[in-house]
């Protein structure tokens, strides 16, 4: 089964394929063939909407989960007379028509979900005049946008917290939104501070996506 990775709190687009032929790998048009796709995403069912071109499009925002992998499938079926099964009011409704035809399965897929976090964790080391670590900067240099510069929380809700650990150890703690890193491999990071002589220091370090 096919796996893919989401970062918590993204907001994931989803397009999955209806298709024919021997490789399976020419679009078909679902309309006539399909009429509606349930998607089950862990516990949570939505429904998909279908074009032209044989996608199945769907959206989902991963909640606070960290380490947990959500199975995901897609099934689409052809109503046979009243569809099985509906969402009315917020609430999915299966029809209990005894005369009713079954609803006839025309394709289903799955793939795998894992969910990480990111987290900044950066023990510095520096000997000479202390850090104020009150005055620094975090600069996250993600690919193709413009450096994103993160402040000391007592300067900015939902800024980095930083302690001394030791007179020439210090501490960086900060989680990165989704959007504040690369999609994969690592996104480097900077962080700027001035000691108690007003001299500006510099260390660089990098985040790692699975």
């Amino acid at each position: 089964m096919e796996r893919q990775f989401a970062h918590t709190g993204e907001l994931v687009r989803f397009d999955m394929v209806l298709t024919r032929g021997y490789f399976q790998k020419t679009p078909l048009d679902p309309f006539g063939i399909v009429d509606y796709c349930i998607v089950n995403i862990g516990s949570e069912q939505i429904e998909a909407n279908l074009d032209e071109r044989g996608h199945f499009g769907f959206s989902h925002e991963i909640g606070p989960r960290d380490g947990v992998t959500l199975p995901i499938t897609a099934t689409a079926y052809r109503s046979q007379g009243l569809r099985d099964r509906m969402k009315i009011g917020g609430r999915w409704i299966n029809a209990d028509d005894p005369y009713d035809p079954t609803d006839t399965l025309v394709a289903t897929a799955g793939m795998e979900l894992f969910i990480y976090k990111t987290s900044v964790d950066w023990q510095l080391k520096h000997t000479g005049n202390q850090l104020k670590m009150e005055t620094g900067r975090l600069e996250i240099l993600k690919e193709d946008a413009p450096a994103r510069s993160i402040y000391h929380k007592s300067r900015t809700p939902g800024g980095f917290d930083a302690s001394a650990s030791t007179e020439t150890e210090y501490r960086v703690l900060y989680e990165p939104t989704w959007d504040e890193i690369n999609r994969s491999g690592t996104t480097p990071i900077r962080f700027l501070v001035y000691d108690t002589n007003d001299i500006q220091h510099e260390f660089l370090a990098a985040i790692s996506t699975p």
